[in-house]
């Protein structure tokens, strides 16, 4: 091709790209001062406890706060604008809050100068609330604190935090993340406990539970420690570290495609499991060698532990791809 057209066709690209940047910026610019006078009226709304058995939010773009309060009602902090508004109904049993975002498309695409006034969803519930939260959040903070419910408590959100400190539910929790961190608290629950995040990093301690407790992140790392009554322990991570630490579980199945497992003082019932295709293997195990059967195999690098030995009932199975294997036990530290 020759010089010529070469430039040519680059100057045809930059000005049909800089045509297009000047038409977004002209049909932002009429909402740029609506953007800054955007107008938010604050609504409380209360329900009796009675009334309601499930507690659902289905919002697009908003921080919401979960906390409790003094009384048997249930409590609904909301902001309305001409960009955002809520709907807030009570059916059955069912208290449902959704948002709508009114902002045209090109709204979204604006100068660092000029943003959207943000506040935040408050949910405030009774102390001991007699019944399930099922919170959805497209974009935003889920933050759930200072709470004891009967039921279940699931949390999902497509890009934002999650977190969970201080609270406690007689059923199952479920937190689920397309980009963020989950952080999850000195916290009970009375069921299992699942995780899923495509990218980002979890992080559970002191935590009590009667149940399995699940992990599996697509991109990034595990931390967990402190924990109390898990059954079983299953932790995949497919490109991160995983950390483990105080943790007695009946069983452990623990899987990093990409990144080390590093563990202290866990103690495995029945069996514990442990896989890494590309990183290192190393901890310790609060018991003795002598309850366990090990098999173990690193296919490039150093290993500690013998390739088969039988000497106890707890089976303890680990591979190492590519990475060190090193763990002690309590009576060879």
């Amino acid at each position: 091709m020759k010089q010529a057209v070469k430039i040519s066709l680059i100057v045809a690209a930059a000005l049909i790209l800089g045509g297009i940047v000047i038409g977004v910026i002209g049909l932002s610019k009429a909402d740029w001062k609506r953007k800054s006078d955007d107008v938010f009226e604050r609504h409380e709304l209360f329900f009796p406890e009675s009334d309601i058995s499930v507690i659902k939010t289905d919002c697009s773009s908003a921080d919401i706060k979960v906390t409790a309060n003094t009384d048997d009602t249930i409590k609904i902090v909301y902001y309305d604008s001409e960009s955002r508004r809520y709907s807030v109904q009570a059916s059955d049993g069912l208290l449902m809050v959704k948002d709508k975002d009114n902002r045209k498309w090109y709204e979204f695409i604006t100068p660092f100068w000029v943003s959207w006034q943000q506040y935040e969803l408050q949910i405030s519930i009774p102390g001991d609330f007699r019944g399930e939260l099922e919170i959805y959040n497209s974009s935003g903070l889920i933050d759930v604190s200072g709470i004891s419910i009967s039921g279940s408590l699931k949390l999902r959100a497509s890009s934002g935090d999650i977190i969970i400190d201080n609270s406690s539910s007689g059923g199952a929790k479920s937190a689920g993340l397309s980009s963020g961190s989950i952080k999850i608290s000195d916290t009970g629950c009375g069921g299992s406990v699942e995780i899923n995040s495509s990218s980002g990093d979890v992080f559970i301690t002191d935590l009590l539970m009667d149940g399995q407790l699940k992990a599996d992140l697509s991109s990034g790392d595990v931390s967990i420690e402190n924990i109390t009554g898990a059954g079983s322990v299953t932790l995949t991570s497919s490109s991160g570290g995983i950390r483990m630490s105080g943790i007695r579980a009946s069983s452990f199945d623990i899987d990093a495609n990409s990144g080390n497992i590093v563990f202290a003082d866990l103690v495995p019932v029945k069996s514990m499991v442990l896989r890494s295709s590309s990183g290192n293997i190393k901890g310790t195990i609060d018991d003795t060698i002598n309850s366990f059967t090990i098999t173990s195999k690193a296919s490039s690098g150093d290993n500690n532990l013998p390739g088969s030995l039988k000497l106890g009932d707890i089976i303890l199975d680990v591979r190492a791809s590519s990475g060190d294997i090193d763990i002690s036990f309590a009576d060879r530290q």
